[in-house]
């Protein structure tokens, strides 16, 4: 048995958590519950895959507080949300590779607040995914309740279902040719794994991941962290700091406000000075390429309009997979379940099965909302059902 207890956020109410109790049964229960369980002991927390979105992307800089300012609109076309909306937390991989995750900032506000209300400070809070084990030339998978957990490098990652599972198989082995070995964790073999698309690899089957080997893994790869665990005691100290230098202040401006404005006018020049030259040391950073910096947001603007123009228009499979799995099961209409993907051209063809003709439209629009091109290929009823295709890509 651990000394460290670990838990995960329930995807579906943040303010619940599941853990595993000492004879290896889950339970479930409030912050609270998990506070009183825990009795002194260390902790780490892990949010859902399904929260949290893990990607790899590629950047000209090798400073890591450089690559932080930068990774989040590298990483952009990827996102269904807005950047001011998410939380970004980043590793470097080596040879100008990050790994990069992002989280609703509310969703991480909202599970900061909750732990420290109910005094649970955990040593970390990471994804799900970085807790499961990753090899070159392979793929983990951790299956249960009919949910996959797969993860094949450190930055590619994501849940879905058994069923849907199946319909990606094809699509994976096309965008990573080079895989071997498949380990799958799981309490026997479920009768819909599908057995016959992993013809050609190596299967291995294991038992489900314990508690000690996602602990370990986390330790080994020096996960994302999503928060912070020193943010109390460091925002204590702030207050602290505050409040003696506000009383500092009101002593002063008693007898020597004339003064005072004057240091206060000298700190500023020096504050804008100094953020001048950062900005600048940042965009001769990310923009090695210009020598003269006339308009920083146009000429920004311009370099990174020219760099698009220079990379290749088709987007990857996963980059497709991500945005449309973000938006399943929130934008899709009720009933609606993906028969068949197929990719090609950088355009991914998905069948549908849908509850009416309006249901497609729905679709295709809940997919044009989502910043990517939706087109209806077919759409036919049966059976008291609507079977369609759609062509999906990246703009319009």
């Amino acid at each position: 048995m651990t000394d460290t207890l670990l838990a995960s956020v329930r995807a579906d109410d943040a303010t619940r958590l599941r853990w595993r109790e000492a004879v290896g049964r889950w339970a479930e229960g409030s912050y609270a519950d998990f506070a009183a369980v825990l009795a002194g002991r260390a902790c780490v927390v892990l949010l859902d895959a399904t929260q949290v979105s893990l990607l790899s992307i590629e950047l000209p800089v090798s400073d890591l507080r450089t690559a932080r300012q930068a990774a989040p609109f590298a990483a952009e076309e990827q996102l269904a949300q807005p950047l001011d909306e998410l939380h970004f937390a980043l590793a470097a991989e080596g040879a100008g590779r990050y790994a990069l995750a992002a989280v609703d900032r509310r969703l991480r506000e909202e599970v900061a607040e909750a732990l420290r209300l109910n005094g649970v400070k955990p040593q970390l809070v990471a994804a799900e995914q970085c807790a499961v084990p990753h090899a070159p030339h392979s793929w983990t998978i951790a299956i249960e309740d009919e949910e996959v957990l797969l993860r094949i490098t450190r930055g590619v990652a994501f849940k879905t279902s058994l069923t849907e599972f199946a319909q990606l198989v094809p699509l994976l082995r096309q965008q990573f040719p080079d895989t071997a070995r498949v380990v799958v964790h799981a309490e026997g073999e479920p009768a819909a794994f599908p057995h016959a698309l992993l013809h050609g690899l190596e299967l291995e089957w294991q038992p489900p991941l314990s508690d000690a080997q996602r602990l370990a893994q986390l330790g080994q790869e020096g996960a994302l962290a999503l928060l912070d665990a020193s943010a109390d005691t460091e925002m204590k100290a702030r207050s602290r700091r505050l409040w003696l230098a506000a009383a500092a202040v009101a002593a002063i401006a008693l007898v020597a406000l004339p003064a005072l404005l004057a240091w206060r006018h000298a700190n500023l020049e020096s504050a804008e000075r100094a953020l001048s030259a950062r900005n600048e040391a940042l965009f001769r950073a990310t923009f090695p390429d210009i020598q003269r910096i006339v308009n920083p947001r146009v000429q920004a603007d311009q370099a990174v309009a020219a760099l698009r123009a220079g990379s290749s228009a088709t987007p990857r499979l996963l980059d497709l997979l991500a945005r449309v799995d973000n938006l399943r099961t929130t934008g899709f209409p009720p009933d609606t379940h993906i028969t068949q993907a197929a990719f090609a051209g950088g355009a991914l063809e998905l069948g549908v099965e849908v509850a009416g003709m309006d249901a497609v439209e729905t679709l295709r629009n809940a997919l044009n909302d989502a910043g990517l091109s939706a087109d209806t290929l077919s759409a036919e009823a049966a059976d008291g059902k609507v079977v369609a295709r759609l062509r999906v890509q990246v703009g319009s």
